[in-house]
């Protein structure tokens, strides 16, 4: 990244396709005394003091996106598929994202801390 940041006189956003990625792209803008001329945005929405949630409260990301693992559907899902040998499970199931902005990380932390 900090290559990159050496090149293009311009960058309005970096994205990440996880939280860790793009706080690493903050780091090098930061480096080079760009930090304030981008937004960066992740994805993973991880609650605890690393997460990407905490990163968006703190103001080093601009956004990042929850998307639930539903590990407990899955298994339920497993479980079926086990137990009936005519069970099917639908084609499409549908999980929620969740955005995480510097007006509801705070709030959003604070949940994820409350339910470690």
């Amino acid at each position: 990244m900090t290559e990159v940041l050496r090149g293009p006189p311009s960058i309005d956003v970096v994205y990440a396709h996880n939280d860790p990625m793009a706080v690493g792209a903050y780091l090098a803008a930061k480096e080079l005394g760009r930090e304030r001329e981008m937004i960066f945005v992740g994805v993973d929405g991880f609650g605890g003091a690393a997460g990407g949630i905490k990163k968006v409260a703190d103001g080093i990301l601009a956004a990042t996106f929850v998307y639930p693992l539903r590990v407990d559907k899955t298994v339920e899902i497993a479980l079926k598929m086990l137990r009936d040998p005519n069970f099917r499970p639908e084609k499409k199931y549908t999980v929620a994202p969740r955005l995480v902005t510097p007006q509801n990380a705070t709030e959003l932390y604070q949940q994820t801390m409350s339910t470690q």
